[in-house]
């Protein structure tokens, strides 16, 4: 089944693209979630990376704004938006799954 034919991919990226932005706290994710999706492997780790993302996202230290400068250097960024691309795409769960992963692998390896 391709990502695009889930019904609830939409709001699935909807939240991580709210994440990237610094605009969503753990409460709201928990909120917004869409339970469907629990137990689908693929989203499961969606969840964990986007609730990385709130958990670790840089604030400014006088303001308490996010500070989207520092948070586009940290490895939470770079999983969070390869989790949007392929949110975007048209190819089939099994084949994101694999390519997620070699990604991650690939970011790793690049960053030693």
């Amino acid at each position: 089944m391709k990502i695009s034919e889930f019904p609830f991919t939409k709001t699935v990226l909807e939240i991580a693209e709210a994440a990237d932005k610094g605009k969503l706290s753990l409460a709201e994710l928990n909120c917004l979630w869409p339970t469907s999706v629990n137990g689908i492997e693929f989203f499961d780790q969606i969840y964990l990376d986007i609730e990385d993302a709130v958990e670790h996202f840089p604030g400014k230290f006088i303001s308490g704004e996010p500070d989207i400068e520092t948070w586009r250097d940290t490895g939470e960024h770079y999983v969070l938006r390869l989790d949007m691309e392929l949110l975007k795409s048209e190819e089939e769960l099994s084949i994101l799954h694999s390519r997620r992963f070699a990604a991650l692998e690939d970011g790793r390896e690049n960053n030693k």
